[in-house]
C-alpha cells in the first residue's frame, strides 16, 4: 500500500500569520507659537489611538497587543 502523506489526511493546511501590533502615540506641540498663545495640539493621543485602532480592525491578520503613549 502507498504511503500518504499527512496533508491528504488533514485535509489542505490553512497557514494565516498572525502579527501582534503595538499603537504608539505622542503629543506634538507646534514650536511656532504666537505670543501670547499656548502651544497648539496637533492631534491628541485619543483622537491617534481610534485612528490607529480603526485602521486594525480592516486588518484582522493583525492582534493589537497594547498601546503606548508619549507625553
Amino acid at each position: 500500500m502507498p504511503r500518504t502523506s499527512k496533508k491528504n489526511k488533514m485535509g489542505q493546511a490553512s497557514f494565516s500569520r498572525r502579527f501582534h501590533v503595538g499603537i504608539y502615540a505622542r503629543l506634538s506641540v507646534d514650536n511656532e507659537k504666537l505670543p501670547g498663545q499656548g502651544a497648539k495640539k496637533n492631534e491628541s493621543i485619543e483622537t491617534q489611538i481610534a485612528i490607529a485602532k480603526q485602521y486594525l480592525k480592516g486588518h484582522p491578520e493583525m492582534e493589537l497587543y497594547g498601546c503606548y503613549t508619549d507625553m
